[in-house]
């Protein structure tokens, strides 16, 4: 076949053929992935050949080529990627094209340089409980038992919050986006709708949470005060403390200097981060004999003031109903653990309705907050350092802090997966290995009996196999089971054949861990498992469980399960009778659905090397996806006569060269 070879849209002075080879992902290392590529080529450096090749052969030129080489056979593209020069000498220059023109475009790209913003949300209960209905949702929040709760309560009814959550985001949609502009096809797609990667979450330093304490209390109860009178014979009479700011002028704590009292009466927030405030409120009105309670009601905010625009942090209103709320009685109100931005300001408010009816003689009637025990304070503590409420979840900062081929990698060796590019509609096709073999009967003919080879795929092999993720012993409670009960969530395999080498071997993932189950102790959980992650967090005193959540551990591939019954349990008050579960990935299950027919080819497969005349719809086929991907070269089970006898097998590798064609197929036993 004519051979032409193109770098950028020039066509190279080049004479001969030129070897070109394919493969989907060679069964002698289930952990390589499709390689196409050129063997070496040697250009003649003509005047043309410099200038496509910027001249690099001088000695002060140090740029690579970033024009794309093409071949081109009989008029057919055969392959496009990147040019890379091996070597010069004074009359020719030696490189090789590699077809990475399909990842090219993200192949030194972070996970977190990808754009996900359109899936940013507000870390909120309300956005945390969403997540956990519908199907194939781009973020979950799933129950993890991280160590200690963030209300710090314990035993059967202790409330969970918000803060004990933290996202884990859809495995399909981040592939979808490392591959734009190319779109994604095929049916691991929907076997994979429900798996996901654990966020990794960003924990401020141990010193964020110095110089933030404040206790402002009430100093002079006529700072926050109202009078009226009742008159004589009055059957209803309303006194209101309008809704204001509380002058808090009695400043006990202030590290940093960040309260402001007198008038202004507010916190200043001096860096962005989470914080936690608390509101202490004793209300008071001046009672008399003869004063008999129609209504009242009491409001208490928690208020945030960001350049004017006011959200209330905390809010409850009291009403009358048969007792006085009004005196003899102090309240509080929290914010929980809340984002909040440099220059936010913070301060309460207090509003109160007494209406009253006066069986007496005129009384004149006081209300206001009383001097000491109504306070804004604030206690910083190490919950301080982590994801507050309110805040903007963005995706792609909470993702692993791996390449994105990383990530591809490890998604690829998790799920025994083939990726197919068609790079003509730009497609790529991502599909278990596994369910690639086809039985779609192809015949090959014109083979050279001349030169064959044989060989057994198992000798490539170790005769005992074990499929595993990470055992992340950084993690206290990995480590813990790791040690006494044994590593989780992987397959053993044990080869047949007598070619395979008397060897233990194991294949581990390269990115994702494997994630504990246990009971929770701190919630008097014995009877369900839960997921567990703890990391290097030191335990609390006299406990089986770190203090604060961890966020130094490797990447966690999880299954969403949805809601699941199994125990009753507290969210910020309200008690829920199914949790939102997830799993550990297991490789013991996703060997029977993705790896069973590749190892037993590998046991008793054996790779036959022939030759044969150069196809050139064969060629097409490894370009792009003729008609439909079930078509595609390496999902075909090829027959072929050798002398006479009829073989099946699979296509391994395919090398064009020329009017040759040379093949490593896979006989099935």
């Amino acid at each position: 076949m004519a051979t032409e070879i193109y770098i950028g849209t020039e066509r190279a002075d080049f004479s001969g053929d030129v070897g070109v080879v394919f493969s989907g992902g060679d069964i002698r290392d289930i952990t390589e992935g499709r390689v196409n590529s050129s063997y070496e080529i040697t250009l003649p450096l003509t005047a043309q050949n410099k200038k496509l090749l910027k001249y690099s052969d001088h000695l002060n030129v140090f740029s690579e080529v970033t024009d794309r080489g093409l071949i081109i056979c009989d008029g057919t593209i055969v392959l496009q990627g990147k040019v890379i020069v091996l070597s010069y000498d004074n009359n020719s220059a030696s490189l090789i094209i590699q077809g990475t023109s399909w990842y090219d475009h993200f192949k030194d790209t972070r996970l977190r340089d990808l754009d996900l913003s359109a899936e940013d949300h507000l870390y909120t209960q309300a956005n945390i409980e969403a997540s956990w209905a519908g199907s194939a949702a781009f973020y979950r929040y799933p129950m993890i038992n991280f160590g200690q709760l963030f209300s710090q309560e314990t035993g059967s009814t202790a409330n969970w919050r918000a803060n004990d959550f933290i996202p884990m985001f859809r495995i399909v949609d981040i592939l979808e986006a490392i591959f734009y502009p190319f779109t994604l096809a095929g049916g691991w797609l929907t076997e994979a709708a429900e798996k996901y990667v654990l966020g990794k979450e960003t924990i401020a330093t141990g010193d964020y949470k110095n110089l933030k304490a404040v206790d402002a209390r009430v100093q002079t109860a006529s700072d926050n005060q109202v009078s009226s009178v009742v008159p004589s014979g009055s059957g209803s009479t309303v006194i209101t403390f309008t809704e204001a700011k509380l002058i808090l002028n009695d400043v006990i704590t202030n590290e940093g200097s960040n309260f402001y009292s007198g008038a202004a009466a507010r916190y200043l927030v001096p860096e962005t981060g989470t914080y936690n405030f608390a509101f202490d409120a004793r209300p008071y009105w001046s009672t008399f004999v003869g004063l008999t309670i129609n209504a009242q009601t009491l409001t208490l905010k928690i208020v945030r003031d960001r350049g004017g625009s006011l959200v209330n942090l905390a809010s409850q209103t009291w009403t009358y109903t048969s007792t006085d709320i009004l005196l003899g009685v102090t309240y509080t109100i929290d914010t929980g653990h809340v984002h909040l931005e440099d220059g936010d300001y913070v301060y309460v408010t207090g509003y109160m309705v007494n209406d009253l009816a006066n069986s007496g003689v005129d009384r004149t009637v006081i209300m206001n907050f009383i001097v000491a025990t109504t306070r804004l304070y604030a206690v910083p503590d190490d919950r301080w350092r982590y994801t507050g409420l309110n805040k903007l979840i963005e995706a792609d900062k909470w993702l692993p802090d791996v390449t994105c081929m990383e990530f591809i990698r490890g998604v690829k060796e998790a799920y025994n997966l083939r990726f197919t590019p068609d790079l003509f509609r730009q497609i790529v096709y991502i599909e278990s290995t596994d369910k690639t073999y086809t039985t779609n009967e192809r015949t090959l003919t014109g083979i050279d009996h001349a030169d064959i080879n044989v060989e057994n795929v198992a000798e490539n092999y170790a005769s005992n196999i074990r499929l595993k993720f990470i055992t992340d012993k950084a993690d206290k409670a990995i480590d813990d089971v790791a040690n006494n009960v044994g590593e989780q969530y992987y397959k053993d395999i044990a080869l047949s054949s007598v070619y395979a080498k008397k060897e233990i071997e194991e294949y581990v993932n390269s990115l994702f861990a494997w994630t504990v189950k246990g009971p929770m102790y701190q919630i008097l959980l014995y009877t369900t498992d839960i997921l567990r992650i703890w990391g290097a967090q030191e335990f609390l005193t006299n406990s089986y469980y770190p203090a604060f959540r961890a966020s130094e551990f490797k990447p966690r591939l999880l299954t969403w399960n949805g809601l699941t019954s199994g125990f009753t349990w507290y969210l910020a008050g309200t008690s829920k009778t199914t949790y939102p579960q997830a799993t550990s990935e297991d490789m013991a299950t996703v060997y029977s659905t993705n790896y069973l027919t590749t190892f037993h080819l590998i046991d008793t497969g054996k790779i036959i090397k022939i030759e044969a005349a150069a196809d050139k719809r064969m060629m097409q086929e490894f370009v792009t996806v003729v008609n439909d991907v079930t078509e595609e070269g390496f999902r075909a089970m090829y027959k072929f006569a050798i002398n006479g006898e009829y073989f099946y097998g699979y296509l391994n590798r395919i090398e064009f060269n020329g009017v040759k064609m040379r093949l490593e197929l896979i006989i099935k036993h």
